[in-house]
């Protein structure tokens, strides 16, 4: 199948139809007309591609221009974020030093203090128990 679904047995009739028409003058210019036409359209399709090729180009260029930027002030926050996470961090251990310390002294206060050992009379006393009205037995019943 040729042109627009027709076999070349048809397309041989069309032209010989053509001929018997318009003569072989006519058919001449009318070729070249037609000729000059598919050259012009071709050119037009050529220009339009052009133009969308330079547009999609000039689109592309945009947008990376508009990615390199956008990561600029990503990379700034980025480098502005680690800035205050370490004054934050550097303030948190500020804070813990003292109480870090302070709870070093107090342990060591408390081993100190449980080292020392009792007098040995006051070991050697009983432990005095505790009386007690509380009774472990039910109440009766009535």
């Amino acid at each position: 199948m040729g042109i627009f679904d027709l076999g070349s047995g048809e397309i041989i009739i069309i032209l010989v139809v053509a001929l018997l028409l318009f003569g072989p003058e006519k058919i001449i210019d009318i070729a070249r007309s037609l000729g000059k036409a598919v050259n012009s359209l071709k050119k037009t399709a050529n220009e339009f591609t052009s133009e969308v090729t330079k547009e999609l180009d000039a689109a592309n260029k945009a947008a990376a221009e508009a990615t390199t930027s956008i990561n600029k002030e990503i990379a700034g926050a980025n480098k502005a974020v680690s800035e205050i996470t370490a004054q934050v961090n550097s303030g948190l251990n500020a804070v813990r030093a003292p109480t870090n310390n302070e709870i070093r002294n107090m342990s060591n206060q408390a081993s100190a203090s449980n080292t020392q050992q009792l007098p040995q009379s006051k070991l050697s006393q009983p432990v005095p128990l505790v009386e007690s009205n509380i009774s472990l037995n039910p109440p009766a019943k009535l």
